[in-house]
């Protein structure tokens, strides 16, 4: 499609600066919006000559501008930050309106490579594995800190029965050891609640 506006769109968590590049004349008009009311900047946008093209660095603000500001022969797609071409230029000269400018003019020259906007159910699911792989870090994590406590005490735990089985020994080996067990009194409350973290959630995810 024959775009007439392009839009650089440089979007943080509270200011969002536009650029919109006129395609036909060049001329370019930049407004900073703080706040980030969308509904305001999805106005000013429609205002430009249509249709039109925007985009802004995928980043901390995930895909929200993408689906609020996308409509009325406006299109705006999140792009790849680590495939955009650099330059001394663009290094040294950090603002957000160099910066949304500079994302209008590499639109236009089709220098940009766009990312995939999921729908809220596939990003809901992918969140959800992420938070499920944060939980089994810290879970991991808490692991280790109550084992090294008890090592530093002298109660060596090879986590393996005889049999080859893992055994829970970390609880009893606190109860052996008093100085452990007061050390310990900060990470016991998280410890336990990770535990029971694993018995909620099905053990597909954990693998």
């Amino acid at each position: 499609m024959n775009n007439s506006t392009i839009f650089g769109i440089d979007s943080h968590m509270r200011t969002t600066t536009v650029c919109a590049l006129d395609v036909a004349t060049g001329e370019t008009e930049t407004r900073t919006f703080r706040g980030n009311d969308y509904g305001e900047m999805a106005r000013w946008m429609s205002a430009r000559p249509q249709p039109s093209y925007g985009v802004y660095e995928a980043g901390c603000t995930g895909f929200v501008p993408a689906r609020l500001l996308t409509g009325g022969g406006v299109r705006v797609v999140p792009i790849a930050p680590s495939k955009m071409p650099t330059s001394q230029e663009s290094r040294s000269r950090k603002n957000d309106r160099a910066d949304a400018a500079r994302l209008a003019r590499l639109a236009l020259a089709g220098e940009l490579r766009e990312v995939w906007v999921p729908d809220e159910e596939v990003e809901g699911l992918r969140d959800l594995v992420h938070a499920l792989d944060d939980l089994a870090d810290q879970l991991r994590r808490a692991r280790q800190r109550v084992v090294a406590l008890l090592g530093r005490h002298g109660h060596v735990w090879d986590g393996r029965t005889p049999t080859g089985r893992p055994k829970k020994a970390r609880r009893r080996g606190l109860r052996r050891c008093p100085a452990a067990r007061a050390r310990a009194f900060g990470m016991a409350r998280p410890f336990r609640a990770l535990e029971r973290g694993r018995k909620v959630v099905p053990r597909w995810s954990w693998r």
